[in-house]
């Protein structure tokens, strides 16, 4: 059954807004739980809803006539998703991508009318929607930047430091959710094979540790190091990395991309640069 009114205390775009709004926004509000892998709605479908997480962790995605995923972001609880519906007049306005649940979430949403009504009318409400309209284009930025940028490691990095969370001040990490290999590689563009082996060298550099295939601990300063080398050049692990030894590994991708083996250097850092193309 539906749910009438949610508790927006984990939502940032409702941070700060006075409590008297919230109680009417609320009311506007239908809860609905969506189990894993189902959609939550599709690109080109009308769009008539704003959407925001409760619980869980979604993908937003397009994808091509072969069915190959794109993946532009994964969000998790307190995210807003959808807001493209407050921009055009219906029936114009339409989703422009599709989302997915990685598992099974708890979505709250709001009619389009409604929600423009209230932007109308709080004014609270309507800096934090600019606010976080400004965020998310910069979001999207740089993670243009970072695929055009960053090697494959590089690109890696960020994803893992983007996507889990470190508990407290412990070193364990609660990771937003069991991301596979291909969905790395959908969201970073590059093959799964490339994922698969760039992941088994960042277990040897001691970047990252695992436990039953799920991801436990980051070396968040190592994993930064990538991303401050320079961008598509021979960026190095830090000289604290331990010794690596060479790969026979190779990136089964396309013709000249099997002329490449990783080029890992012996002495204590790890030359990453050719291993992304």
């Amino acid at each position: 059954m539906a749910e009438t009114l949610v508790d927006f205390s984990g939502i940032r775009l409702f941070w700060e807004i006075p409590q008297a709004d919230l109680e009417e926004i609320a009311h506007m509000t239908r809860m609905s739980r969506v189990k894993k892998h189902a959609s939550v709605y599709q690109a080109g479908q009308q769009a008539l809803f704003v959407h925001f997480l409760i619980e869980g962790w979604i993908k937003v995605l397009r994808t091509n006539a072969n069915g190959k995923e794109l993946i532009f972001d994964i969000l998790g609880p307190g995210e807003v998703f959808g807001e493209e519906c407050v921009f055009g007049e219906a029936p114009q306005a339409l989703y422009d991508s599709t989302v997915e649940a990685l598992e099974a979430s708890l979505i709250g949403r709001i009619a389009k009318v409604d929600f423009v009504r209230a932007l109308s009318r709080h004014e609270h409400l309507t800096i934090r929607f600019g606010r976080h309209l400004s965020e998310r284009i910069q979001k999207m930025q740089r993670h243009l930047a970072g695929m055009v940028f960053h090697t494959v490691p590089g690109r890696l990095a960020h994803l893992l430091l983007a996507c889990y969370v470190r508990r407290g001040g412990t070193d364990s990490l609660s990771g937003c959710v069991r991301l596979t290999h291909q969905e790395m590689a959908n969201m970073i563009g590059c093959s799964r094979e490339t994922i698969s082996i760039t992941i088994g060298q960042f277990k040897y550099a001691g970047l990252i540790r695992h436990c039953h295939h799920v991801i436990t601990h980051l070396d968040e300063q190592g994993l930064s190091g990538l991303l401050e080398a320079s961008p598509n050049s021979d960026a190095e692990y830090p000289t604290s990395r331990r010794s690596i030894r060479p790969s026979t590994g190779r990136f089964p991708t396309n013709g000249s991309a099997r002329a490449h083996r990783l080029s890992l250097a012996t002495d204590p850092t790890w030359r990453h640069g050719r291993a992304a193309r």
